[in-house]
């Protein structure tokens, strides 16, 4: 049934992705203009839905490629917080809209890795929308960033919706969404399998912790 799933999602968002590139071009020629304020913000809103529907589309196709083994890195050396920054302030926007009060700790010295930069980028980010999009407006968003041996270490932490015991154990998981009664705009439940085989191609690790609902994550 999974598998049907699978190629029935691949195939949709492969068909769906053909027409975002005239809709974005077009957005762009519309920004260039001289616009009344009004419409200008109506066109800020259509932009930040079109980019959070190619959000889900690049996960829909990643998940098929990672789940059929047709994902290479392209390794090199990275710079952790300046890839931090980089997805920091592609969520900047929605966190600022939702009065969300971001905390960015890291050392003084940089800490290095070696890794794929778009992936890592890629699994840090869906992180941050995860959070994002589980804390409540007013609500905060720690991110540090420290090493441990010779082991970096990325924290994502806030004080929102947090996760149920019986859910912990499967947030990682195809297609698993947990019980949120306030938030019903949860996804497609893809973003942290993402996280978890970005992770571990790169040799690492991942895992959630929450003290129950509404205890943050």
């Amino acid at each position: 049934r999974d598998k049907s799933k699978d190629i029935f999602l691949a195939a949709l968002s492969h068909e769906l992705r053909n027409p975002l590139a005239p809709i974005k071009s077009t957005l762009e020629l519309l920004k260039m203009k001289h616009v009344p304020t009004d419409i200008a913000e109506e066109i800020g809103i259509i932009e930040h839905q079109f980019d959070h529907m190619s959000h889900l589309l690049n996960d829909l196709l990643d998940v098929t490629r990672f789940t059929q083994d047709r994902i290479s890195l392209s390794a090199r050396p990275v710079d952790l917080r300046r890839l931090i920054e980089r997805a920091l302030r592609a969520t900047d926007g929605v966190m600022r809209e939702s009065d969300i009060t971001l905390h960015f700790a890291y050392p003084s010295g940089s800490i290095s890795v070696i890794a794929d930069e778009t992936r890592l980028e890629q699994a840090v980010s869906n992180l941050l929308s995860n959070a994002v999009k589980f804390t409540q407006a007013g609500g905060s968003i720690w991110v540090d960033l420290e090493l441990q041996g010779d082991e970096a270490i990325i924290r994502v932490r806030d004080n929102g919706a947090g996760i149920a015991p019986e859910d912990l154990p499967r947030i990682f998981d195809m297609y698993y969404q947990g019980r949120h009664k306030t938030f019903t705009n949860s996804g497609l439940g893809i973003g942290l399998l993402l996280v978890q085989r970005i992770v571990t191609l790169h040799q690492g690790s991942v895992e959630a912790k929450s003290e129950g609902l509404g205890m943050g994550s």
